[in-house]
């Protein structure tokens, strides 16, 4: 428990590497622009950047020898840890095509990276850059 306000309750803190916001550019671009959060900021490289720092990654694996002696229990935090792999590239590959992205990031094997697919409708939706350190 974490105290946010003083002679408050402290409240519970789950890090965003347990959820589905990972990285959570996406639903800062949302927050930014949609107008039930109230900022609607106008869009458009020219007006915002969204800039998305991370510590890296990796790429969860199961061997076949693992799973002749993985337990039930073992498999589930393995899925969710592939779970939570998934959307983070799932973020990325939708912020690297939603945006003019001059720092073009790998997503995998099959998409390469997005930066060059134009966006929908040819219209960048913001300047997006992604770096790990």
């Amino acid at each position: 428990m974490i105290e946010i306000i003083a002679n408050e309750p402290p409240g519970l803190f789950v890090d965003g590497g347990l959820t589905p916001h990972n990285n959570p550019a996406l639903q800062l671009f949302l927050y930014a622009a949609l107008p039930q959060y109230g900022l609607s900021w106008s869009l458009g490289p020219e007006n915002l950047t969204i800039v998305s720092i991370g510590t890296g990654g990796f790429r969860p694996h199961v061997s076949v020898n693992e799973l002749a002696w993985i337990l039930p229990i073992g498999m589930a935090i393995r899925a969710l840890s592939g779970q939570i792999t998934e959307s983070a590239q799932l973020v990325l590959t939708l912020m690297s095509w939603l945006g003019d992205t001059p720092t073009a990031w790998p997503i995998n094997s099959e998409l390469a990276d997005v930066a060059g697919v134009p966006a929908p409708r040819g219209q960048p939706l913001f300047r997006f850059l992604r770096y790990d350190i």
